[in-house]
């Protein structure tokens, strides 16, 4: 009879608070996604506004022509003015590069400063151009859509985490701060990143938020093409700046794998300084056709 008691009060138990765990896990988890939202908010439009860093950008190609036939690995370094400015709703980043394996590059744009010079319309216009022109320094096979510092933040944006399924995965220092690992899974369209065709891809990843700030410390960002038998994965750290008072990209580690061949970049930042105009009040986003 006692047993029979024991086994019931132990099925009362496990009935009555076996999920609740799981549940707390659950609001807990939402309730730093939703923080973490506040902060990437806040962080894009008003903290981080329109910020001029240094950029030195390291990249290495080995590329083969068929199993074990390997071409010369290239290398390549570029140190580039790099600005990260808000154009519409969205963030842009625009590199001018200076120098390329150490020797002055000779540029058709004069400064980024210039980019003010004009109208919205001559405004968009030389964003593309200096994009267009920084976009020939890339070596190797591979389109890259994702090597924006800041572009994984999209993932806890309130318009875009709808998409996103997120579990708590453990904790992890990142330069000496605590952070809280969760991890995310894009799970429909529209996907923050498409192929050559417009096809969609769907990521996945990893976020190390600060728990008592939800401060995003770290970030992973990986997606695959399984169209063009390509995949790549996008590492961002985060460090204090103490002149601006925030947290600022530190270094951002590039892998790309194709049938072509594996491309490696390393982009680390220095100099950061508030690059003090409103370009969010002259530059709309192209309308969507």
């Amino acid at each position: 009879m006692k047993s029979s008691c024991l086994i019931v009060a132990v099925i009362a138990v496990c009935l009555l608070g076996g999920p609740l765990p799981a549940q707390d896990e659950a609001r807990e988890l939402q309730a730093m996604l939703g923080r973490a939202a506040d902060y990437v908010a806040l962080y894009e439009d008003r903290q981080l506004g329109n910020v001029l860093a240094a950029e030195t950008y390291f990249q290495t190609v080995s590329s083969y022509l068929a199993r074990g036939i390997a071409l010369p690995r290239q290398q390549r370094r570029t140190e580039s003015d790099f600005l990260i400015v808000l154009v519409g709703a969205d963030r842009m980043g625009i590199r001018r590069v200076n120098r390329l394996n150490g020797d002055p590059v000779k540029s058709t744009e004069v400064n980024l400063e210039a980019l003010m010079d004009d109208s919205p319309e001559g405004v968009r216009n030389r964003i593309a151009a200096l994009r267009e022109e920084s976009t020939r320094y890339n070596i190797g096979p591979v389109l890259r859509q994702i090597n924006l510092p800041t572009f994984a933040l999209k993932v806890v944006r309130r318009e875009e985490a709808p998409r996103f399924s997120f579990v708590q995965h453990g904790t992890g220092k990142v330069n000496g701060i605590q952070g809280i690992e969760v991890r995310f899974q894009e799970l429909r369209a529209p996907t923050l990143v498409h192929g050559a065709g417009g096809e969609s891809l769907t990521s996945s990843g990893t976020l190390w938020i600060e728990p008592t700030t939800r401060r995003i410390l770290k970030t992973e960002f990986n997606v695959e093409n399984p169209y063009a038998k390509a995949k790549g994965r996008v590492t961002v750290t985060y460090s204090a700046n103490k002149a601006l008072g925030i947290l600022v990209p530190d270094e951002m580690k590039e892998h790309y794998e194709t049938d072509g061949g594996v491309v490696d970049c390393t982009a680390s930042y220095s100099r950061f300084r508030s690059f003090n105009v409103d370009l969010k009040s002259e530059i709309q986003a192209p309308a969507k056709r």
